[in-house]
């Protein structure tokens, strides 16, 4: 007897042996009018069966389909009524529905009067609870050996809008911490339906869809193609906001960053799941608007913002010293939240999105083919790279929508109504505000001349300054500007010679991107930029900045011991000008006593563990004192000391300010940067 290996692909008949997986399907769906509908809902569990090709199919099974819709009220209206209730609590505004999932009854058992009081620590009352009504037979082989519990619970918030939305997200984020079981969805305007399984599984296993006036006005649908985590019911896509196409590689800075903001991450989730949980944070904890969170988590790379206007580069400038481009994919992306949605494409557009309207309803989706071409009122758009469209709900009901500059230039708006933006001015002294060259060390302007034009004559002809570069590469060389990559040295531990440890950690194979993408979107996916000094807060820019500088690389020159350069400092200022950097002596004149000087050396008869520890509290005292730089060096040592390794003290005293924590729950080391002086 042949034994099937687990999740083996079987094609359906009629297909050929081989069939490419290629990706999530993503869809979603607006009426022009915002009146639900059930033909859009009918729709869109068409549009996810049309697109199952792009998802894991294991024997007639897939990784997971899912649905993001409208609350149903008629359906709950029925429910409380049945249940002796007022029905009439399902139109009121505090009226909020979760869905819940377990392994097993008995888990529900066990854990449902937790979250019933977990609910109730956060402001609702609790009007119904109950298990859900399902058709288990409507699943598949594989998913019906674990069917998970759905469980429902009707809730009234203390009050309606902002704070139900928080107090509901801080609900599932400790039900989430506390117990075992997921939390697909806690809201006053939306829920979420999922299955391990086929789109058609959906309606079947949720037999109240089957209601004639099951409707919604919005919705994000989704099929799962787990390309790199394990095919689990938790992971299912939609989430709480979003449905997500593609992976974040760039995972651990995201979740980093998140702690680093007081902001939790999901747990046991995906890299998707920690994406939609840091848009719930900059929404419900920040106080952000959706549009506001997806630009935080997207933004443009530098090459576009050098080419907005000044107020939106002040808008830019802000968000990625703020938080920075950490979701970086491929993404594409649906998302909503309260009366907004937003569809996005990540800088590199390695993931497909299309934009459709019909003269019934706008639709987002990974292939325009889910819509009949005779329905479509314009030709299909995919949106390219790093662009976003959104629809925001009018005072009518209906979205109106915003192509990419018009959300821009509202998120401007939303971000300035918070406070003052640092201006034009304000960002040179941010990024040069150390003290400058001399004036009269740079060339006459009549000398520049000349140049201006010639950039104005090539820039006509198309040329960026990446192609200056090229050629001046080939005329200084000779040669095209390409070398090799990896490590071609002996490993640290075969050298006759002491190595520090940051030399055991070589790379030693080649890294490229494929498929290639343009030099801009390379140039900004392996930036090497870095900014010196306090991080702005999220939720609002500092009416007074302090002091920040921009390193075109993680370099700052000078700073040596005496006679260890001939160069003067006017002169090491020109090259840190050249270069992009900083001159060490005019970093710590503009930090003041805003610098905290640690030395790496110390007496012969200790311990490099108690060095350590030494190192991590006094950094932690400095920055809760004030400090906002912490400068690690080895100046100074005596012949009879030792010196701790550069890279074990900055490991340590970066981890000791990643755990310090305020009272709001995010972390010190978003308040300061750290440099290592180091000579041996």
């Amino acid at each position: 007897m042949t034994v099937r290996p687990p999740f083996a692909t079987t094609p359906p008949a009629g297909l050929p042996d081989l069939i490419e997986h290629d990706a999530c399907a993503l869809a979603a769906f607006a009426t022009r009018d915002g009146t639900p509908s059930r033909s859009m809902l009918e729709l869109a569990l068409t549009s996810l069966q049309m697109m199952v090709h792009r998802s894991g199919s294991v024997d007639g099974e897939g990784d997971g389909s899912g649905l993001l819709v409208d609350l149903p009220r008629p359906a709950w209206r029925r429910r409380l009524e049945a249940e002796g209730l007022d029905p009439a609590a399902a139109d009121d505004r505090r009226f909020t529905v979760a869905h819940i999932f377990f392994d097993t009854t008995e888990d529900a058992g066990v854990q449902v009067p937790r979250i019933e009081a977990v609910i109730r620590e956060h402001g609702f009352t609790v009007l119904w609870s109950g298990e859900g009504t399902v058709d288990r037979g409507a699943l598949g082989p594989r998913a019906s050996e674990t069917p998970p519990v759905f469980w429902q619970l009707a809730c009234l918030a203390r009050e309606p809008g902002g704070p139900a939305s928080t107090n509901c997200y801080r609900a599932m984020v400790q039900i989430e911490q506390e117990l075992d079981c997921h939390v697909a969805s806690f809201s006053a305007n939306d829920v979420v339906y999922k299955v391990q399984g086929q789109p058609e599984v959906i309606a079947r296993f949720y037999p109240e869809m089957a209601e004639p006036d099951f409707a919604s006005s919005r919705i994000i649908a989704h099929n799962r193609y787990s390309t790199n985590t394990y095919p689990t019911f938790s992971r299912v896509q939609p989430f709480s906001i979003l449905g997500h196409n593609g992976e974040i590689n760039t995972i651990a800075q995201l979740r980093e960053q998140s702690e680093q903001l007081g902001l939790p991450t999901s747990k046991l989730g995906s890299d998707s799941q920690d994406l939609n949980r840091l848009l719930e944070g900059l929404i419900f904890e920040k106080g952000l608007s959706l549009l506001e969170a997806v630009e935080f988590a997207l933004p443009p790379i530098l090459g576009e913002v050098h080419r907005l206007p000044a107020k939106l580069q002040d808008l830019y400038v802000h968000y990625r010293e703020a938080l920075g481009p950490y979701a970086q994919g491929p993404v594409g992306l649906a998302c909503r939240a309260a009366d907004e949605m937003v569809f996005a494409v990540d800088a590199m557009g390695l993931r497909p999105l299309w934009w459709m309207e019909t003269a019934d309803i706008y639709a987002v989706s990974s292939e325009p083919g889910i819509i009949p071409v005779s329905d479509l009122t314009c030709d299909p758009a995919p949106l390219a790279p790093g662009e976003k469209v959104a629809l925001v709900t009018g005072e009518d009901g209906a979205p109106v929508v915003l192509d990419y500059w018009e959300v821009q230039r509202e998120v401007y708006q939303r971000a300035k109504s918070r406070g003052a933006l640092p201006s034009a001015e304000t960002r040179a002294r941010l990024a040069g505000g150390l003290e400058p060259v001399a004036v009269e060390e740079y060339p006459d302007e009549d000398l520049l001349a000349p140049e201006l034009e010639l950039d104005t004559l090539l820039a006509s002809a198309g040329w960026i300054e990446s192609d200056k570069q090229q050629l001046q590469f080939h005329a200084d060389r000779g040669a095209e500007p390409i070398g090799s990559l990896g490590w071609d040295g002996p490993l640290g531990p075969f050298m006759p010679v002491p190595m520090p440890l940051s030399d055991y950690l070589q790379e030693t194979v080649a890294v490229v991107t494929n498929p290639a993408i343009d030099r801009e979107r390379e140039v900004e996916h392996f930036s090497t930029r870095v900014v010196l000094g306090r991080r702005p807060p999220i939720e609002g820019v500092e009416p007074d900045p302090p002091q920040r500088c921009e390193l075109r690389m993680p370099l700052i020159i000078g700073g040596m011991r005496p006679g260890a350069t001939t160069l003067s400092l006017p002169e090491l200022r020109r090259v840190a000008v050249g270069a992009g950097v900083a001159c060490m002596e005019d970093v710590e004149a503009a930090w003041d006593w805003r610098v905290a000087r640690l030395p790496l050396h110390f007496a012969a008869g200790g311990s490099v563990r108690a060095h350590l520890g030494h190192l991590a509290e006094a950094a932690v005292a400095a920055v809760t004192s004030g400090a906002e730089l912490i400068v690690l060096h080895d100046l100074g040592a005596g012949p009879d000391e030792r010196v701790c390794d550069p890279h074990l003290a900055v490991a340590a005293v970066d981890r000791a300010l990643r755990d310090a924590r305020k009272e709001d729950g995010s972390s010190w080391r978003r308040d300061a940067s750290l440099v290592l002086q180091a000579t041996t």
